[in-house]
């Protein structure tokens, strides 16, 4: 029988070694190693040798180099436009965001960024285009939402965030889904609040709004649950009442690891109102995916 705890470290754990390897593989490159070797890295930290190179390269010959190593790896160019939303400051800042604008211009798939009063454009012939609010524009008459963005660590809380914007409004659904990483099209855990009457995902770890159907494309999604706001504790406490390892998590990972628990297991649900039955489409699962 597939465990919950199995089902989370496949996706969680077992890709972040590959990154590593990879981050390695690039510097090393007989190619690059004269580039790289003048660069004041990190050397205990490959992730942030790989990242601070890519970036440095942007405006020079050898970024046609890199990116073709990159590429051999089944590299995510989506992550060029989802690491510079990243990289934009929380809060409005003019000046900070004429910068990173500056810095990702050089990105071969980004063409032109183009800010305005309540929105960012990001423009790339190769990506397609992508428009966003800013999330603390969004919610500008919601001191609540605005106190949380700006006092709360907002990168990496993609559950937490969750759980605070469905107890302030229990009408925005709460997903979590599986989208893909950098790399080798490795999945990772994202969750994230849709209002359904604007069809708009909210994300808070990336300080974003934007439309549903373009934000399923940018992050390559693949939902695994859904659930209306109002639902979501008792959508948690049906999950943790059948595996008490899971009330260690927040309320979106623990019901989705619970769905996909139901779906592995080829169990029926114990309330369909919330958690579903296996789609005959389900594409999640793998033979002996969990023999690692």
């Amino acid at each position: 029988m597939i465990t919950t705890n199995q089902i989370f470290d496949v996706f969680e754990n077992n890709s972040n070694k590959i990154i590593n390897k990879i981050a390695l593989d690039v510097l090393t490159d007989d190619e690059l190693y004269d580039v790289s070797s003048l660069l004041f890295f990190d050397f205990n930290n490959p992730v942030n040798q790989l990242y601070y190179l890519k970036y440095y390269l942007y405006d020079k010959e050898a970024k046609g180099i890199l990116f073709n190593v990159l590429n051999k790896y089944d590299y995510n160019r989506n992550d060029e436009i989802i690491d510079f939303i990243k990289d934009l400051n929380v809060l409005s800042n003019g000046k900070r965001n004429e910068a990173v604008k500056f810095k990702y211009i050089n990105s071969p798939y980004i063409d032109d960024i183009r800010f305005s009063k309540d929105s960012i454009e990001i423009i790339s012939s190769e990506l397609g285009d992508y428009l966003i609010v800013p999330a603390h524009y969004y919610f500008k008459n919601n001191p609540n939402i605005i106190r949380y963005i700006e006092n709360e660590k907002l990168q990496s809380m993609c559950h937490k965030h969750v759980e605070f914007l469905t107890a302030i409004n229990s009408s925005f659904y709460s997903i979590t889904s599986l989208c893909n990483r950098r790399f080798y099209n490795y999945k990772y855990y994202h969750s994230y609040c849709y209002e359904k009457n604007t069809n708009k995902i909210i994300d808070l770890c990336h300080n974003l709004v934007m439309d549903k159907e373009f934000y399923d494309i940018l992050f390559n999604t693949e939902e695994v649950f859904k659930v209306e706001g109002k639902d979501l504790k008792k959508a948690y406490f049906i999950a943790w009442s059948h595996d008490f390892s899971l009330n260690k998590k927040f309320e979106s990972i623990a019901s989705t690891l619970f769905q996909q628990y139901i779906w592995e297991n080829n169990f029926s649900s114990p309330n369909k109102k919330i958690y579903s039955e296996k789609p005959d489409d389900y594409k999640l699962l793998t033979k002996n995916r969990y023999k690692s």
